[in-house]
């Protein structure tokens, strides 16, 4: 039996991973006398740090490659995209994300970015503000 006990970073036990580990543990307690009975034996196998893929188990959604759709992926791939940009000797767009979640397995709720652009003439701005 698997117990996963871990906790999501700020946020503590937000998706039952205490629960999952107590009822593993009853389970196995309460399955034990049966189990010594028609000679099995019963092993609960305690998975710290699942989340973080460094424990004993992963996350099913991370063995399976689902990439999700959150604001942190809106954010990357408009820096993606502006890296791509042809730009001018002279034309500057720089970016920085400044939020993008407080852990890898947490979906965030919030993410920002702050970007600048650059040009040596008011209307080289304009065409680069438009691209």
């Amino acid at each position: 039996m698997c117990a996963e006990y871990d906790a999501l970073f700020e946020i503590g036990h937000a998706c039952g991973h205490n629960v999952i580990a107590a009822a593993a543990v009853g389970a196995g307690v309460g399955a034990t006398q049966v189990a010594s009975e028609l000679g099995f034996e019963i092993l609960i196998a305690g998975t710290p740090a699942e989340e973080t893929v460094v424990g004993r188990a992963s996350h099913p959604s991370l063995q399976a490659g689902i990439k999700s759709g959150n604001a942190l992926d809106g954010i990357v791939e408009a820096y993606l995209a502006l890296r791509q940009l042809d730009l001018g000797p002279y034309e500057q767009c720089a970016g920085v994300i400044t939020e993008g979640g407080k852990a890898p397995n947490v979906v965030p709720e919030i993410a920002t970015a702050s970007y600048y652009v650059r040009a040596t003439t008011r209307v080289e701005l304009e065409s680069l503000w438009s691209r």
